[in-house]
């Protein structure tokens, strides 16, 4: 049986000649979804895993500093050394070879020692009840975010029924030790990948849509307002990452990356920004038309998949039917429901493999007083090299789809792009 950790804090080592130790306090400013041994359930005892805070780091650190080892003069070194080696080196050897003499790997150790120590272990709140036949969330989940909380169909029909538990009022510190010598060649890697996890991430399951969102509690830069958040953004883009060319199929940001939006107006608490800014993305990727011509609810989907899906089952298209599926950009997979006709659901993802993780990041960032909502996309790949396709059962068609983007002229007919032909970026103009 496992024993219950000390919820204390640990003593901060002081600094020698031989060793860099640092020691930052953060909060989680939305509750912590997953991260324990049960899917989709964190561990009540260990909360926040330093395996876990490493392999985000690890992430934020590609993403900022990984261009570095794309630059002809760093390939022709390396292969200069290796040149009786038959195997060719490429960009993405260079840059798995400096990962793991930084963040560590099967052969060696990382130079930088991470400690957790869980502050305050928060508390189990349970995201949604079914009341009559409706599941009603937490009044600290954003619905949409927590789709796969939902009951099932069978699940709403008993009156009660209770989802996994997301946890809330989450603290914990984060203690480095590094040496000295290491520290001086690998400082500004360390602190590029804190600001960008910091900024942009979070622990536990589904950070990219805003659960688990950090805040750091005991230094940091000070955020009073929306144009502090926005300067701190910018100046963190041109200090942390790296001007060279990005290292092929990594996700990664860029010194004057312009692909990121903050919300128009501040909430009065993390929670209702964050509510907010999940509100905006179902919106936008369920914006349905009422016989009037107007946003509805319950309406017809301006979105070209639907149709395309029941064509395919009516036989009046095959799989090379050139009609796209522009919210495949979102990631996937895509579960298509048809509550209003009997088409059979049906589920978009690859041909050769079934995700492709979200280029888009949602989550709040908090000021002094209040906060504010970031979306934020990544620059990398938005579709796979083998294309899609759609997979269903009871009727439904399974085969290939198209993988194309949007022409102009359809981009008009779905409401919320207002003619744009990037489905991104006509979200964040929706932010």
């Amino acid at each position: 049986m496992r024993r219950t950790p000390s919820f204390e804090p640990p003593a901060i080592t002081k600094n020698d000649a031989k060793v860099y130790v640092e020691t930052r306090r953060y909060k989680l400013i939305t509750p912590l979804f997953g991260g324990g041994v049960e899917p989709q359930t964190a561990d009540p005892l260990t909360v926040i895993r330093a395996s876990e805070i490493r392999g985000h780091l690890r992430f934020w650190w590609r993403a900022t500093r990984g261009g570095q080892y794309s630059s002809l003069e760093r390939l022709q070194e390396a292969e200069a050394k290796a040149q009786g080696d038959k195997k060719k080196t490429t960009a993405y050897d260079l840059l798995r070879d400096a990962e793991g003499a930084l963040w560590g790997d099967t052969a060696r150790p990382s130079p930088i020692s991470i400690e957790v120590n869980v502050v305050q272990p928060g508390q189990p709140e349970v995201a949604f009840t079914v009341k009559g036949s409706k599941p009603e969330p937490s009044a600290n989940v954003a619905d949409y975010a927590a789709f796969p909380l939902l009951p099932t169909d069978d699940d709403r029909k008993k009156a009660g029924w209770q989802s996994k538990p997301v946890r809330v009022g989450v603290e914990f510190t984060v203690t480095f030790r590094i040496a000295r010598d290491a520290y001086e060649r690998h400082n500004a890697d360390l602190e590029a990948a804190l600001w960008a996890w910091e900024t942009f991430g979070g622990v536990g399951g589904r950070t990219r849509r805003g659960f688990g969102a950090l805040q750091r509690v005991d230094g940091g830069a000070k955020l009073r307002d929306r144009d502090g958040i926005e300067k701190f953004i910018r100046e963190g883009f041109a200090k942390h990452v790296v001007p060279e060319p990005p290292v092929a199929g990594v996700p990664h940001l860029t010194p004057e990356h312009r692909l990121w939006r903050l919300t128009k107006n501040a909430a009065d608490k993390p929670i209702e920004a964050w509510k907010s800014l999940i509100k905006k993305l179902k919106d936008f990727r369920q914006y349905r038309l009422g016989k009037d011509g107007k946003q509805s609810e319950y309406g017809k989907s301006v979105w070209p998949e639907p149709d395309v899906i029941r064509n395919a089952v009516k036989g009046k298209r095959d799989g090379q039917d050139p009609s796209p599926f522009p919210r495949a950009v979102f990631g996937l997979p895509i579960i298509f429901h048809f509550p209003q006709d009997r088409t059979p659901d049906a589920t978009l993802v690859g041909t050769e493999q079934d995700r492709l993780a979200s280029p888009l990041i949602l989550r709040p960032i908090a000021l002094e007083k209040g906060a504010v909502g970031l979306a934020l996309v990544l620059s990398t790949p938005r579709r796979l090299p083998d294309g899609l396709r759609l997979e269903s059962d009871k009727g439904g068609y399974s085969g290939p789809v198209s993988d194309r983007g949007l022409t102009k002229a359809e981009a008009q007919q779905v409401t919320p792009l207002k003619g744009k032909t990037d489905v991104l970026e006509a979200f964040l103009d929706w932010v």
